[in-house]
């Protein structure tokens, strides 16, 4: 079992180089305060299909920005 506690985590820039682990920097982005940017969104488009769909469902504010 692990329990993880934090009280203020700031938007920020991460970079998905693996589908798992995007994944991961994507829930964490999720639960955020500010702006977070995801790099890397080709590794997750392998495996989610509607990816902006599925983000807006869960009440995400997603867009796609030029590098």
């Amino acid at each position: 079992m692990c329990r993880i506690s934090v009280t203020t985590c700031p938007g920020c820039r991460f970079e998905a180089t693996h589908i798992r682990t995007g994944s991961a920097l994507m829930v964490a982005a999720l639960s955020a305060r500010g702006i977070t940017t995801l790099g890397g969104v080709a590794q997750l488009r392998r495996g989610h299909a509607d990816l902006p769909g599925k983000l807006i469902q869960l009440g995400a504010d997603s867009c796609e920005v030029a590098p």
